[in-house]
Order: C-alpha cells, then structure tokens, then sequence
C-alpha cells in the first residue's frame, strides 16, 4: 500500500556545532517568535548542540515549549505532506505481527482482571498495559509507573515517553486526554506526533543512531514511523478503528495488538545499532557479546514473526513452539547483550514464600 507525495528535505545535512554563545543567541531568537516550536525544530535540523544545554536556557528565558501547540498546517510540510489534503498523502505501511506465547498472554489476561476489580475497566486507566512484555527484557527497558504520567505529563500535551533504550532509541505512545472526534483535533494529534518523533530523532543523531522512530495512538492504535534518513512518516491503522466489539472480539484485539507491541519493542532495542553519526567514527556493535546479541535479536524478531504468520495458516501447534522458541531467543540476546543488568528484587529466592 503506498501514496505518492512530494519528497521532504534531506535528513541529514551537515550539521554546524553551535557553541554557547551562538546557542544563547538564538534561544533568545527562540524566544521573540510567534512560533517557537518550529523554531527549535529548525534550529535542529541545521545545528547540533547540547539539549541539556537548551533546555536551560528556555527555562531561563521563561519558555514554556510544547509539541502540542503545533499545528498540523505548520508541520506537514516539513516531513513531505500538503497540509490541505488533511493526512489523505500520509503514506501506508504493513505492520508485521509477532506471535506472543500462550502462556504470557493468558498471565497478560488474568493481570487485566485483577486490574479492573481493583481500578476499574481498563478505559479508566491512566496509562498502557506493558507488565508482561516490558519484563521479557529484563531490565533492558522500563515502564513509566501510572502514578508518575499525571505529575509529568505537561496538561496540554498527549505523548508521553514510554521507553527508552541505550540512551538513544525512543519508542512513544500516545496518551489521549481528549476526544479526537473532530477531524481538525485528530491533525493536531499527528502534528505533535510528527514534531516528537522528529526530536526525537534529532536526539538520537546526536548520539549517534539512525534508526526509525515509532508512535502508537492508543485510543485507535493508528502506528506512526518517521524515518531518520528520509525524513518520511508513514502510517498503519487499526483494522478496528470506531468498531463496536463484543467481550471475545476485545480479547483478541487484545492479543494482536500485545504482539504488535511486542515487535515493536523487539524490534527496536535488540535491532538497534550505531552508525557513524556527527560525533562517532567508530560502529558500537563491534565487541563479540554485541554480536550475539543483534544475531539472536535477529531470530527472535524472525522467529516471533514466523509465529504469527504459522497461526495464520491454521498451524496452531507450530505456532506455539515458535512464539516460545522467540522468547528463548530473546532471553539468550538479553543475556549475551554487554551491559549492566537492574537488580529487581535482591536477595528473593523461593523458600522465603514458605517461611
């Protein structure tokens, strides 16, 4: 599936250094425009400076800079998009499903329920459900705690960050704090989706990455990449999206979108890999425990997918020793990766239930 649209500007021009001076100079350009998002957004997409720094200096200033006052008819053409065709040129993508195991989802299923006798259904609920498939790796990403999303979360915004990995890749999911019913609303949405993820991406070229950023409204499950090279985003919309669905049609819309979430998750992570980027000359993959870690990442995210696509043709059984074949293989890529596993719960070993 594809739509043809003009090409946005190149990606990855060469980007000036600014020293402190010239950042200061242009914050305070920053802040007598009318709009000082796209501001920054431009600042980004022809300079590289310290984003700590800039923050600071917006604080100083009294800035209060937020994505969602961004104006799709303001955004839209910076990634290729006519504003007057209200989203229609966004092109599509196929998004690929993994095959989670039975028996995570069935935990997946029975956390829900003790979820909603103790908070109410799951529409109540502040933020996503990610316990199950966020502890297959071990540490390596976190949830956000739901309690934390009111405090920091700005109240005119709709993203909130939900993981973020190596200190690089961001995968972010749409909090909705209104109703999108309103076709105008629903742009701004995708404004600020699009002003995020390139940040985003912005961020990640500084240290070093030039992977594809993700985006998952919640509140219809629409998927959003922006490509780091092109500057391109695409788009993938639930095949539910305004369907009224009866308790069996929500469980399993439940379970695909669980495995979507899944291979997003895996995918990013475990496929992540530096490229030469503005401040690095060497690739970071290069130690043997990475090496096998990217190459058993490689099978998992297969293996996971070939699960899906098994289940779809009716081979139920060999579907099932694929989707945990994937998670043996994510749990040996978690493993094999080189980095600092969290100590979760010190010291707990299973004789103290007893005592």
């Amino acid at each position: 599936m594809s739509r043809k649209r003009k090409a946005p500007r190149d990606a990855s021009p060469n980007k000036r250094a600014l020293n402190d001076d010239e950042l200061i100079f242009e914050v305070l350009k920053v802040a007598t425009s009318k709009d000082p998002e796209l501001m920054i957004l431009k600042l980004m997409e022809s300079h590289s400076f310290s984003f700590a720094r800039l923050k600071e200096l917006l604080i100083r200033n009294g800035l209060e800079i937020s994505f969602s006052k961004v104006k799709y008819v303001d955004i839209a053409p910076r990634v290729g998009l006519d504003p007057l065709k209200r989203e229609q040129d966004i092109p599509l993508f196929d998004m690929f499903r993994a095959r989670l195991p039975n028996e995570i989802f069935r935990k997946i299923i029975e956390d829900i329920d003790l979820f909603s006798k103790q908070y109410g259904t799951m529409d109540r609920h502040e933020n996503g459900y990610f316990n199950r498939i966020v502890a297959l790796f071990s540490g390596l990403i976190f949830n956000t705690p739901e309690a934390l999303i009111e405090g920091t979360m700005t109240k005119k915004g709709h993203i909130e960050y939900q993981f973020k990995t190596y200190g690089g890749i961001t995968i972010v999911f749409i909090d909705v704090k209104r109703e999108t019913g309103v076709a105008s609303e629903r742009l701004d949405f995708i404004a600020q989706v699009i002003a995020e993820c390139d940040a985003c991406s912005w961020v990640n070229y500084q240290n070093g990455y030039r992977d594809s950023g993700s985006c998952v409204m919640t509140n219809t499950f629409t998927s959003f990449n922006l490509s780091a090279d092109s500057r391109e985003i695409h788009c993938h919309s639930s095949p539910w999206e305004g369907f009224q669905m009866d308790h069996r049609e929500s469980t399993l819309r439940l379970l695909i979108q669980c495995s979507i979430r899944l291979l997003i998750v895996e995918r990013k992570p475990l496929g992540t890999k530096r490229t030469k980027g503005p401040r690095r000359g060497k690739e970071r993959l290069s130690t043997p425990g990475w090496l096998k870690a990217k190459a058993m990442a490689d099978e998992a995210l297969s293996t996971a997918t070939s699960a899906w696509n098994q289940y779809n043709n009716g081979e139920l059984g060999e579907s099932r020793k694929s989707a945990e074949k994937a998670v043996q293989y994510l749990s040996e890529s978690i493993e094999a990766a080189p980095f600092e596993k969290p100590v979760t719960f010190p010291g707990f070993t299973e004789d103290m239930v007893d005592e």
